[in-house]
């Protein structure tokens, strides 16, 4: 009965939780949308689900203009104020940062999932760094690269320096080394590795 019970279980659960993070998005997008919207067009006229088509319109607009010169000046000037505030310019900081990690083009600039040999364990990992131009003389020199190290279920991780030599670049995907790293291994697919 235990058995057929975790069955069950492992195969709700994905869907389960997906539908719940859906929902709790939907009714998030909701409450911070609403209020502008039944200003716009009044209470009467107002729709569950206005808000998330004023959030996707909204994004929309943003993606489109994002290129245009003025907005990327007025953007940076912006960003300009944010980064003079002492905390807040860390968190934006760390977060710019790794949203440019794993867009689709830095990830093939520098991002690879890599398995890493620290004390006689082989570690999945993601480079971060192959170059120390710019860093305090120690930090990393010729023949190493910095490996981020991700903790299983998304507590946190380990940014190591270590030899090439100790580093194997596998066949996965950013994406797919993180689910392997934050799932504890539960990841399925089988890659080879080839050496660096």
């Amino acid at each position: 009965m235990g058995k057929i019970f975790k069955r069950g279980l492992l195969a709700v659960a994905p869907s389960a939780l997906t539908l719940v993070f859906v929902f709790w998005l939907f009714n998030a997008l909701e409450a911070l949308f609403r209020p502008a919207i039944e200003t716009i067009v009044g209470t009467a006229h107002y729709f569950p689900g206005m808000g998330i088509l004023a959030a996707l319109i909204l994004i929309f607009f943003v993606g489109t203009f994002v290129n245009n010169w003025f907005l990327q000046k007025i953007s940076r000037w912006g960003e300009s104020l944010v980064t003079k505030i002492p905390l807040v310019k860390t968190l934006y900081n760390s977060i710019v940062e790794m949203m440019r990690y794993f867009s689709p083009k830095d990830a093939q600039k520098r991002g690879a999932v890599v398995l890493v040999e620290v004390l006689g364990m082989k570690l999945v990992g993601l480079i971060t760094r192959d170059s120390f131009e710019g860093l305090p003389q120690g930090l990393g020199e010729d023949g190493e690269v910095a490996v981020y190290l991700p903790m299983s279920y998304q507590i946190g991780g380990y940014t190591v320096v270590v030899p090439k030599s100790r580093v194997t670049i596998l066949d996965m995907t950013v994406e797919e080394g993180m689910r392997y790293a934050v799932t504890a291994g539960v990841l399925t697919q089988g890659r080879k590795g080839k050496p660096l």
